[in-house]
């Protein structure tokens, strides 16, 4: 068993973007910038465990993200209470019955944790590599007589100029992005032992 993962790096795009949605949500839903003042009030009790109204509204947020349809009515803001502690409700059952550590458990939870950790890397990497990937003039052009060749139809370059542009930077960015990861490979330290397989 690894050791506990530490919580992955976030980029400071996506932590913008959390902001952005968790204010959305406050003013979709009626709520003033001086009601945050309250996020650590309890909005309800499910055992020992308290929800608080800064983690509620985070949840909420989070739903508003994941569902663009979801109307934020009085309603609707209930709804989501009572979905919340009835999930918190199973939550506390499950670990009641030790099913928290049970190694089925553990592995779906490591598995999770790996992948997020990976696309996360992967994410801000591509960041990095987007804010560096230019695309010339020449490249441009070049492409497009490549393009042209054999079609008597071909729109005029400056038709089609954005979009030769754009596949070509989306295909140096793939490009670069191989190269890290092959980079990485060869720069770590691995020994396979094949009779083992």
């Amino acid at each position: 068993m690894k050791t506990k993962p530490s919580k992955p790096t976030m980029t400071i795009w996506p932590l913008f973007c959390a902001a952005g949605c968790l204010i959305a949500s406050l003013y979709i839903c009626g709520c003033s910038p001086e009601q945050t003042a309250e996020a650590g009030q309890v909005v309800a009790k499910i055992n020992k465990y308290k929800l608080t109204q800064g983690e509620y509204q985070a949840k909420l947020a989070r739903e508003l993200e994941y569902d663009r349809e979801y109307k934020c009515t009085a309603a609707a803001r209930k709804d989501f209470l009572d979905r919340l502690i009835r999930q918190e409700v199973l939550i506390q059952e499950a670990v009641n019955r030790n099913l928290d550590k049970a190694p089925e458990f553990m592995a779906a939870i490591e598995k999770y944790w790996e992948a997020t950790l990976i696309k996360n890397l992967m994410a801000a990497k591509m960041e990095e590599i987007r804010q560096t990937t230019l695309v010339s003039e020449g490249e441009i052009k070049a492409r497009y007589q490549e393009l042209k060749t054999g079609k008597e139809n071909m729109p005029p370059l400056n038709r089609v100029e954005k979009k030769i542009a754009d596949i070509l930077k989306e295909e140096k960015q793939t490009a670069e992005m191989e190269q890290w990861v092959s980079r990485l490979k060869k720069e770590a330290k691995i020994k396979v032992f094949e009779k083992r397989l």
